[in-house]
């Protein structure tokens, strides 16, 4: 998965004389990005509260989500069971029924509907002069290159297909600077003054100390280099089993913060994060939405059995993973800048800082909310899935019935004994002699 920030990767300002600047204590003070003991305990306190108080009501929603995913599969004739806090196949006697799955064939051409929509962008000169017809041009093909890097084809499959089945849908945006994309060499500028290594500035003027810079050079005279990341842009579908967000807000552009959760394997997060994966034990299945998410990779479609494990539960999932968890935030008072955190395993904060995206207002959430039929007074949204499985269910009874009653009586004949006075004999099923 890409990462909006890689805090391996972020360059920032080197002085040559550490005492030209002020102490690191008065700076941890001061700076609620700083990853100090105090900062990290409370932003790990506040993503708790937050996620505590977001979880409430939250159930119903993820559960009748992960219900349509499982008619999409096949698996139909089953109940909620409260003591497991899942979905399990109903006890029957005898043989299953395997009915038509007319859920996924009425579901597939509603989404083929909401995946046809391709909202076209034109880009139009502001004038006729030659400049403007040129940028024009230019964002035309830059646009092209963009959704083919992004594989938006596939994206909105993804997207038709999370929105339709489970109500909405988000599209998060980014830029990955993983070095997996490559590497490329760079060369910083160092300020006469102060002598602060930083990033190449149009203006030539230091950050820090508002002096003349130039680029700095080694003992040979050659050019002091420094490896980038070459990156690239990049857009993920997320579902409702990794959001939690206060859902009284009925517009996702009034939302001033939210944590998305992701799972990782204990060898992928050694890998991604190092050193500060160590340590991290396995958290995942703490709760129903994460345990439906663990259990997505493998569930399979639908087979008829019986036995002692007819009750259980239809995916046991995954081994156990680790938690990956996004908190994202608009400026508040206690961040000014809003603030991105990263904690692993629920209990290691492995990145802090502002908010990584901006626009002309300031901070800005890159994510977009796509909702398929909006219910007042919430954001969470409604789709027409819940309504086809309520008679896919009656169907499936029907279809349950009638195969009962066939293998059961073969030719449903009632005898009765002699004299009752019957007469009228058709042949019919359920005919009384």
């Amino acid at each position: 998965m890409a990462y909006p920030t890689d805090p391996t990767l972020a360059p920032g300002p080197v002085a040559a004389d550490p005492n030209e600047i002020a102490p690191a204590s008065q700076q941890a003070a001061s700076d609620p990005y700083a990853r100090t003991p105090e900062n990290e305990q409370a932003i790990l306190k506040l993503m708790r509260e937050k996620k505590t108080e977001w979880s409430r009501g939250r159930e119903g929603f993820i559960r009748n989500a992960w219900r349509n995913l499982l008619f999409e599969r096949g698996h139909q004739d089953i109940v909620f069971s409260r003591a497991t806090n899942s979905w399990r196949p109903v006890q029957m006697r005898g043989p299953r029924v395997i009915p038509t799955n007319r859920f996924s064939s009425t579901m597939g051409a509603y989404v083929s509907v909401l995946a046809r929509i391709e909202p076209l962008l034109n880009f139009r000169p502001a004038t006729d002069e030659p400049a403007d017809r040129a940028t024009a041009e230019v964002a035309s093909r830059a646009m092209e290159v963009i959704e083919d890097e992004v594989n938006i084809r596939l994206t909105r499959q993804r997207l038709a297909h999370w929105a339709g089945y489970t109500g909405g849908a988000w599209i998060e945006t980014g830029y990955d600077p993983s070095p997996q994309w490559g590497m490329r060499d760079v060369q910083d500028d160092q300020c006469l003054a102060c002598q602060t290594v930083q990033p190449a500035a149009p203006t030539r003027e230091c950050a820090t100390c508002q002096g003349p810079t130039e680029p700095p050079v080694d003992e040979m005279g050659q050019p002091v280099m420094r490896q980038v990341p070459v990156g690239r842009m990049y857009q993920d579908v997320v579902s409702c089993f990794e959001m939690w967000f206060d859902a009284s807000y009925e517009d996702w552009r009034d939302v001033p913060d939210y944590i998305r959760e992701k799972s990782l394997s204990t060898s992928a997060a050694t890998e991604k994060w190092g050193e500060d994966a160590k340590g991290v034990g396995t958290d995942l299945q703490t709760n129903m939405g994460e345990q439906y998410q663990d259990q997505l990779p493998t569930l399979a479609g639908y087979m008829a059995e019986s036995g002692p494990g007819q009750g259980q539960p239809i995916s046991r999932g995954q081994a156990q993973r680790v938690s990956e968890r996004y908190y994202f935030s608009r400026p508040t008072k206690q961040y000014p800048q809003g603030v991105m955190a990263i904690v692993l395993g629920g209990t290691k904060v492995v990145h802090l800082s502002p908010l990584p995206y901006q626009d002309e207002r300031g901070p800005m959430l890159n994510t977009v909310y796509f909702p398929t039929r909006l219910v007042p007074g919430s954001l969470w949204s409604k789709t027409v899935a819940d309504d086809l499985a309520s008679k896919q269910v009656e169907r499936n009874q029907l279809c349950y019935f009638i195969m009962r009653l066939i293998m059961r009586t073969a030719n449903p004949v009632w005898l009765v004994p002699e004299g009752a006075n019957v007469a009228n004999f058709t042949g019919d099923p359920g005919q009384v002699l």
